[in-house]
């Protein structure tokens, strides 16, 4: 079972094309359990134990199709989060923009003026805000900026780019650009699935058996059994029996962390 949003429009377009897609996925989970209810029913009212040979495959067939459905239900329902998270802030914005009022031709608008060290910053933190909380965030311009083509979302995008340069001006260098991981400028997209990079030895590693280490210390001890103890076929009753003690020593593994970062721009 899988799911995909097509979007195109809006916040609230995106949000209940989400509602939508949830509610197929939920209608098709009902309609295998009740397919699978029917099945043992049936069995029921003939008084069998046992499926059939048809009935067992059907049955396999819809369980899967079941547990395929609860996981693209949970990725659904992350993605409606995200959307209605975006919606609440879309909806914020237009808002403040429906009181702003508009005069006639004049001098460019304050805030349309560029005063770094005097000013606060496009974007602050939670900390950093005095006032409402519903202030414009630098991820929810970049959807705005991105999907729905908002202007005044881009000139915030522009602005904070500038304040960037006047306090970080060494700071111009980046390893990697948003040009360089095309759909990953967040949030352009709200899918969970992406093609990860193959990696050769990710596949053995997957296979092997996965223990929680030690909550200290660099080395694991796992006790190996070098001589075992001995049993053999007596040649008559009471004959002696085998009698061997067995031993054991250490297998010591040390403990190896694996680290790697990548510089990305904001």
């Amino acid at each position: 079972m899988s799911t995909t949003t097509r979007f195109n429009g809006n916040a609230s377009d995106l949000r209940a094309s989400v509602e939508r897609e949830l509610a197929d996925i939920d209608q098709r989970i009902e309609s295998d359990r009740r397919e699978v209810r029917a099945i043992l029913d049936n069995a029921e009212a003939n008084g069998r134990n046992n499926l059939t040979q048809s009935e067992d495959v059907r049955a396999e067939s819809l369980l899967r199709s079941i547990e395929a459905g609860n996981a693209a239900r949970a990725r659904k329902a992350s993605a409606l989060a995200s959307a209605r998270a975006i919606e609440a802030e879309e909806t914020a914005s237009e808002q403040r923009l429906s009181t702003t009022h508009i005069t006639a031709a004049r001098k460019p608008a304050y805030d349309r003026v560029m005063r770094i060290g005097s000013e606060p910053r496009t974007y602050r933190s939670q900390a950093e805000r005095t006032g409402s909380d519903d202030e414009p965030g630098f991820i929810g311009d970049l959807y705005r900026n991105q999907i729905l083509g908002d202007p005044s979302a881009s000139e915030r995008i522009a602005r904070h780019g500038q304040e960037m340069t006047v306090d970080h001006p060494k700071q111009v260098e980046r390893a990697v650009s948003t040009g360089g991981v095309p759909g990953f400028l967040p949030p352009a997209y709200l899918t969970e699935l992406f093609a990860s990079f193959a990696r050769a030895g990710r596949p053995t590693a997957n296979l092997c058996r996965r223990l929680p280490l030690p909550p200290e210390g660099m080395s694991v001890n796992i006790p190996r059994v070098t001589s075992a103890s001995a049993t053999g076929i007596q040649a008559t009753e009471n004959a002696t029996v085998a009698n061997a003690d067995p031993a054991s020593t250490l297998l010591t593994a040390n403990v190896n962390t694996v680290a790697g970062y990548v510089v990305v721009s904001r």
